[in-house]
């Protein structure tokens, strides 16, 4: 599998978001867990794997419908991150920091829609740009 430089910055961007997001989450209510706490983490990990997914096809079509869906999974972090701060579950510093990160993932996936933005990477690599031995 070959992996676009656009992808991977997506990729890499959108796992420190999963992360923040498992981080922040760890402090909300324990009334919270099935209303936001796991539904705020799946939307996170779902735009981790579309991005996977998507890159993983083998047309720009499919890839296009991946990245559709990856957004809409992102635009769900950004509401629900929006409603916690409203809650007063995260604080402000924290979810404009999440937000600017979603917003920064956001450009990427629409850099990776278009096809002049797609460098290649030398070689096949991974998604953490690791180089994979021929035959794998």
């Amino acid at each position: 599998m070959r992996v676009t430089q656009t992808a991977l910055e997506a990729w890499r961007a959108a796992i420190d978001v999963a992360e923040d997001v498992y981080r922040v989450t760890k402090t909300f209510p324990v009334k919270e867990t099935e209303s936001l706490t796991v539904p705020l983490q799946r939307s996170a990990v779902s735009v981790l794997s579309s991005i996977v997914e998507g890159e993983g096809r083998s047309s720009k079509r499919e890839l296009s419908q991946f990245l559709s869906q990856f957004r809409g999974f992102l635009f769900e972090v950004e509401t629900q991150i929006s409603l916690a701060r409203r809650l007063g579950y995260v604080d402000a510093q924290q979810a404009e920091s999440i937000l600017r990160k979603t917003a920064s993932v956001g450009q990427l996936s629409h850099a990776a829609r278009r096809p002049s933005s797609q460098q290649r990477l030398p070689g096949r690599t991974g998604l953490r740009g690791v180089a994979v031995p021929a035959g794998s």
